[in-house]
């Protein structure tokens, strides 16, 4: 059979775009890195800030194993070397990743004093009464005493106590040679 024309048919189609570019992004440490971080010290409070404007997550290089860790933005200082923390931002629909950065300083042994908790005898007489030298370091840390070589022929020390065997001074030592 035959069939007449057909009228023109169309189709209403939608134009799909891509996806909107993602903008870089940059990260920022705001925070000064530790001049004097220091084994068992103050812990140090980590900042950064993206360009973005979006959260700043930090971890720490594999480097800094056993020289520091961290918790969050707060870092401490476990052994002596140096503690690399880096600072990461993922990004999202608006923004690409960001290239991390980092930010490093050196972990060092802290200071420490030592301090003697005697007093020497005012009047000391060779072969006369003993003495019983002590002394403490600020590290809690004990204190092994010696002579000065200087000192050999006007004293002698057994253990902590000091017996005066020649006239001169007598120099006693404290040293303390850390952990």
């Amino acid at each position: 059979a035959p069939h007449q024309a057909t009228p023109q048919a169309q189709q209403a189609s939608t134009r799909i775009s891509p996806p909107p570019a993602q903008s870089p992004q940059t990260i920022t440490f705001t925070s000064t890195a530790p001049g004097t971080a220091t084994v068992g010290g103050a812990a140090y409070s980590v900042s950064a800030s993206a360009s973005s404007g979006l959260p700043v997550a930090f971890t720490l290089a594999a480097s800094s194993a056993g020289v520091c860790t961290i918790a969050g933005s707060v870092v401490s200082f476990t052994g002596t070397g140096t503690c690399t923390i880096n600072a990461n931002q993922s990004g999202n629909a608006s923004y690409q990743a960001a290239p991390q950065v980092q930010q490093s300083f050196a972990v060092g042994l802290a200071s420490q004093t030592i301090s003697f908790t005697s007093s020497p005898p005012g009047g000391a007489t060779v072969g006369g009464a003993t003495y019983t030298v002590s002394a403490t370091s600020s590290s809690g840390l004990a204190v092994s005493l010696t002579i000065a070589p200087a000192s050999a022929g006007t004293c002698s020390l057994s253990g902590s106590v000091v017996s005066f065997t020649g006239a001169g001074t007598c120099t006693i030592r404290g040293n303390q040679v850390g952990s």
